[in-house]
């Protein structure tokens, strides 16, 4: 593959991830995107078959880049406790960005309701994934419901995620790592009571 062809796939998906996720999937036509991107019909449409495909391609980059966030995110840590508080770290840091307006997964999926769309598919997957790795780090602490616990977790993260862009500063995000660590508290004081019982 060619430099320039490489570059030109390169800018249509820049130009779409910018604004896929600025003006929403259904808004943005495809004649935006090679106006915006400055390719040439024929090239947009040799590199991807359809919208539908640019739109998968978007997703599974946006999905890489997540993945990479979030190991960068809990990197740092030695202990799945440290790891999940850093996680919430990173959230807040994220939604608290300007520019930031949602999750644009969850984005996604709200513009497209149909499961067996990859404008909705995609985006669950990917949320199933974390909530995999969410509960991983909590079986990892060894408490009693790991399983009930990460669904608490995914919930304080995914709140975070939609709620922010409604709300001026100081953000009631702010606060969600603190949270996060109550309930990792209680959950871990709940199972050294089930040990001495």
């Amino acid at each position: 593959m060619s430099t320039n062809t490489i570059t030109a796939r390169r800018r249509i998906l820049d130009t779409a991830r910018e604004l896929f996720y600025q003006e929403g999937i259904h808004t943005t036509g495809i004649d935006t995107i090679i106006e915006r991107s400055g390719v040439a019909k024929a090239t947009l449409y040799h590199h991807f078959a359809s919208k539908e495909a640019l739109i998968e391609a978007y997703l599974q980059e946006r999905d890489q880049i997540f993945w990479t966030w979030f190991e960068e995110a809990i990197s740092g840590e030695q202990e799945a406790k440290g790891k999940l508080l850093a996680f919430f770290d990173a959230v807040i840091i994220k939604v608290s960005t300007p520019g930031y307006r949602g999750c644009g997964f969850l984005n996604c999926a709200a513009e497209f309701p149909n499961a067996t769309s990859a404008g909705h598919y995609l985006p669950r997957a990917t949320k199933h994934e974390m909530r995999r790795r969410l509960l991983q780090l909590c079986q990892q602490m060894q408490v009693e419901q790991p399983a009930i616990l990460a669904d608490q977790l995914v919930l304080l993260a995914e709140g975070s995620f939609a709620s922010t862009p409604l709300f001026d500063p100081p953000y009631p995000v702010l606060h969600v790592k603190e949270a996060a660590r109550l309930l990792i508290e209680a959950h871990s004081r709940a199972n050294g009571e089930q040990s001495t019982s």
